[in-house]
């Protein structure tokens, strides 16, 4: 849990920058869909599947 806390935070100021005008690179945007599939991955192994 504290570890998906710690992403949320970094998250929550990578948008704050954006939403400031800050650009943000290449390499972040890389890393946040490379995130983003993971958690992916990890929820749907989470969920039962009840269909």
């Amino acid at each position: 849990m504290r570890a998906i806390n710690r992403i949320g935070i970094n998250i929550n100021q990578i948008a704050k920058q954006t939403n400031m005008g800050q650009e943000v690179g290449n390499a972040v945007l890389i890393a946040l869909l490379e995130l983003q599939t993971t958690l992916d991955k990890a929820l749907a192994s989470s969920v039962p599947d009840d269909r």
